[in-house]
């Protein structure tokens, strides 16, 4: 799932990014290589690239640990903004391009609208960042409850049909042994 802002800030290019940085950072991102080099920009920095969450989709514990990349460009103060997460039933082989549906995409699509409104907020609101990670915190641990409790009762209600299937196949071998 990809989500993709454009806003406009007042400043200039490698505060704004180091800023973005910085704030990513203490939230568990950490900066990914830069393959190519900046054209035409006499090798200013505008482009800020950022990653978090597990490397196999299926290992994370909750929507918030998917594979998460930021892609943050600047350019004469206008920012783009790309947001992405892989979830384990994007990630599969025979996803064969059907849309992530339910609870699981729901909360992904949250996830990743509240990191570019926190971005946002930061960069074009110039909000305190330790208000902004703590309102980012409180929400993603939110999120991580609810997606605890979902897998919780998915197990749950596992058991409970394989012990009933268990029930229903003693009482059958009950049955056929007493009507012999």
């Amino acid at each position: 799932m990809v989500v993709e802002h454009v806003f406009i800030t007042t400043l200039e290019a490698p505060e704004a990014l180091q800023t973005a940085s910085q704030f990513l950072a203490r939230r568990g991102f950490s900066a990914k290589p830069q393959d190519g080099f900046a054209m035409g920009s006499g090798g200013a920095w505008n482009v800020l690239e950022m990653a978090r969450g597990t490397h196999n989709p299926r290992k994370a514990k909750s929507v918030v640990q998917y594979p998460q990349t930021v892609r943050l460009e600047w350019d004469r103060g206008r920012v783009t903004l790309a947001a992405a997460s892989t979830s384990y039933q994007e990630a599969r082989s025979d996803y064969m391009g059907r849309r992530n549906k339910g609870k699981v995409a729901q909360w992904q699509q949250q996830v990743l609208v509240g990191l570019v409104t926190q971005l946002q907020n930061l960069l074009e609101g110039r909000m305190d960042p330790e208000q902004l990670a703590a309102t980012w915190t409180a929400e993603e641990d939110d999120l991580h409850a609810r997606d605890r409790s979902r897998r919780r009762r998915n197990a749950w209600t596992a058991v409970i049909i394989v012990v009933l299937f268990i029930a229903a196949m003693v009482g059958l071998v009950v049955v056929a042994v007493n009507s012999r």
